[in-house]
């Protein structure tokens, strides 16, 4: 009997393959994901809300933050992959790392031009802490209280048109 249990063991532990990141879980092909810490949120981003997000973006096995780092809203749209592999698994306090190689990232809706995207075969290690969640709601009364203070033609909103539109300015 005990040959057994001990077969069964040994066979359960090789079975247990960790991958090749121990201490992560493939969500969706090619994403790697854990959990850092639980918050006491409860609500999920949704497709229409604004998540307030610190993305910690590195090479694997460099700095946390050493390739871009930021902390602003993002549209949580759950239609790219590294969307519905990391936002629809967290609610708003959660704190996550993630593996997954450059070409699974949505470089250019989520960073833009603020920084040159890494090569498509870099493997990078993202690391998210939601912080907020704005629903649609909310964003469109930011939005109104905002351009009830600013209006089109204060003084602020007409020098900056004039600023941007100056045929001598670049970035």
């Amino acid at each position: 009997m005990r040959v057994w249990i001990v077969a069964v063991l040994v066979f359960s532990l090789a079975a247990c393959d960790p991958g090749p990141y121990p201490g992560f879980k493939e969500t969706k092909p090619g994403i790697w994901f854990r959990l850092h810490s639980l918050g006491d949120g409860t609500t999920s981003p949704m497709t229409g809300d604004s998540a307030l997000l610190r993305l910690r973006i590195a090479h694997r096995g460099q700095e946390a933050g050493s390739l871009f780092s930021s902390e602003a809203y993002f549209e949580a749209d759950r239609a790219r992959p590294f969307d519905a592999a990391v936002l629809a698994r967290m609610n708003e306090g959660d704190s996550v790392s993630v593996i997954l190689s450059a070409r699974l990232f949505p470089w250019a809706q989520w960073i833009g031009a603020r920084t040159a995207p890494p090569p498509d075969n870099a493997i990078l290690q993202v690391e998210v802490a939601l912080l907020g969640i704005m629903d649609g709601l909310e964003i469109a009364e930011l939005y109104h209280a905002r351009s009830s203070v600013l209006g089109t033609d204060s003084t602020e909103h007409v020098a900056l048109a004039a600023y941007a539109n100056d045929p001598n300015w670049s970035r």
